[in-house]
């Protein structure tokens, strides 16, 4: 599990936007943590899920599940917005799902063989699903 932090300044036009945003961001490290969840941990890809959570949203219980106890007020403390990455079990689609019922097929929907399903989770209850290639290469991890 890792952290990652937004600008507080950063202007983005709405929701959608913002979530892309930090899929960007946070990109290397959720591909590592994808190819960890399958290479290290032996986890298959439809019982794996990576999110990226906007810890000051409506997410807020899931990124105290994926990282507990950790202080996310030494981030806010930097003029930043927390952000949560980890590994998390298919258990978090159907949550999503439940929360979301406009996009729960897609969040459900396994993703295709050698790919990982990656939640982005920011707003109040706003969701971004992306199904991406694992991959290790631990230099992009900055």
């Amino acid at each position: 599990m890792t952290t990652s932090m937004m600008s507080e300044g950063v202007q983005v036009l709405n929701p959608v936007q913002y979530r892309e945003l930090m899929y960007q961001q946070s990109r290397p490290r959720l591909l590592h943590l994808a190819w960890h969840a399958l290479n290290s941990l032996s986890m298959q890809n439809d019982e794996v899920v990576v999110a990226c959570v906007q810890v000051d949203s409506g997410w807020r219980d899931v990124a105290d599940k994926l990282l507990p106890g950790f202080d996310w007020q030494l981030i806010r403390n930097q003029g930043e917005d927390p952000l949560a990455n980890g590994i998390a079990g298919w258990r978090l689609c159907h949550l999503v799902a439940a929360r979301l019922p406009n996009i729960a097929t897609e969040v459900l929907k396994p993703p295709t063989e050698g790919r990982v399903k990656i939640l982005v989770l920011a707003g109040h209850y706003g969701a971004s699903v992306y199904d991406l290639e694992p991959e290790r290469d631990n230099s992009r991890l900055n």
